[in-house]
C-alpha cells in the first residue's frame, strides 16, 4: 500500500524557511517551488528546491538574498541612504550659513567683480603713466606702448575679448586692440620712430 504524502500549506512552508507567505508564492510563481495541489507543497522536494536555489544564489555572487526579509533589508538600506543624504545636505547648508562654504554663484559673482575692477585699473594704467611725462611727444609714445602692452596682456587671458570694438591710441601697432569703456574712441596719434628729434 503506497504511503500517503503529507502536504504543507503556504503558511507552513513560510514558517519553516522563516520567510513571508508572499515570498513563498513568489518562488512558486518562478517555478522554484512546485505545488502538489493549490496552496499545498510536498515538504522534501520543496526543501531541496529551496536549498538548491540558495546555493545558486551564493555561487552567482548575488549578495542580496531576495527573501521577504530581503525586501525589508532593501527598504531599510534605502531609508538609511536617504537619511545620510539629508544629513549631508544639512551639514552643507550649515557650512554655507556659517561662512565655511560659498555657493558657486557667489564665487562666480565675486570673481567677476574682481576681474572687472582689475581690467578697469589696467586700462587706466597707460594714461596714468603717460601723465608723468611733460613732453607731449614722449607722453604719446609712452601711452601708446603701455596701452599696447595692457591690451595684449588682457587679450591673452580673456575668452570673450576685453572691451567693445573701437580704436585706441595704439591701434596702428596692435590691430587687435579694442577701446576701453571709458575711452572716447579718438586716436591719440601715430607713433613716431624717434621722439627726441
Amino acid at each position: 500500500m503506497p504511503q500517503e504524502i503529507k502536504l504543507y500549506s503556504v503558511d507552513d512552508i513560510a514558517n519553516l524557511f522563516l520567510v513571508s507567505d508572499r515570498w513563498v508564492r513568489e518562488l512558486t510563481r518562478r517555478k522554484i517551488f512546485k505545488q502538489m495541489k493549490r496552496g499545498f507543497y510536498d515538504l522534501v522536494p520543496t526543501v531541496q528546491a529551496y536549498v538548491s536555489y540558495l546555493n545558486q544564489k551564493a555561487q552567482s555572487g548575488d549578495a542580496e538574498e531576495e527573501t521577504g526579509d530581503g525586501l525589508a533589508v532593501r527598504k531599510l538600506r534605502a531609508e538609511t541612504e536617504e537619511k545620510e543624504a539629508k544629513a549631508r545636505k544639512a551639514r552643507y547648508q550649515a557650512d554655507v550659513l556659517e561662512g565655511k562654504l560659498l555657493k558657486l554663484e557667489e564665487v562666480e559673482r565675486q570673481w567677476m567683480g574682481r576681474y572687472i575692477e582689475l581690467k578697469a585699473a589696467m586700462l587706466e594704467f597707460p594714461k596714468r603713466v603717460a601723465f608723468c611725462f611733460t613732453d607731449p611727444d614722449v607722453r604719446l609714445v609712452v601711452e601708446e606702448e603701455a596701452n599696447t602692452f595692457v591690451i595684449e596682456l588682457l587679450e591673452r587671458y580673456s575668452r570673450d575679448g576685453i572691451v567693445p570694438d573701437g580704436p585706441v591710441g595704439a591701434a596702428d601697432t596692435a590691430p587687435s586692440a579694442k577701446t576701453p569703456a571709458a575711452d572716447d574712441g579718438q586716436r591719440v596719434g601715430k607713433r613716431k620712430q624717434n621722439p627726441r628729434k
